[in-house]
C-alpha cells in the first residue's frame, strides 16, 4: 500500500463516529471492514469512486434486509 493510501485510510477512518447505540456499533464494524478491504483495492489502483460504491451497495444491502423484515413482519415498522 502507497503512503497516499495510508494517509487517505487514516483520514477515512476519522470520518467514523463512535456512539452508544447498536447501529452506530454496526456502522463502525462496516466501516472498518470496508477500510480493510479498501487499503489492497487503493494499491490495485481502484479510484475513491469504487470505494464510495462499496458504502452504496452496503447501504443497498441493508435497505433489503430491512423490507424483507417488514414483509414478514409488518409490526416492525417504527410509528
Amino acid at each position: 500500500m502507497s503512503v497516499d493510501a495510508d494517509i487517505i485510510l487514516g483520514m477515512l477512518k476519522k470520518l467514523s463516529k463512535a456512539g452508544i447505540d447498536l447501529s452506530s456499533y454496526a456502522a463502525e464494524d462496516a466501516i472498518e471492514t470496508l477500510l480493510e478491504s479498501w487499503k489492497a483495492a487503493l494499491g490495485d489502483g481502484v479510484g475513491l469512486q469504487g470505494l464510495v460504491s462499496d458504502i452504496d451497495g452496503v447501504i443497498e444491502h441493508l435497505q433489503d434486509f430491512r423490507n424483507q423484515i417488514v414483509t414478514i413482519y409488518p409490526e416492525a415498522l417504527p410509528r
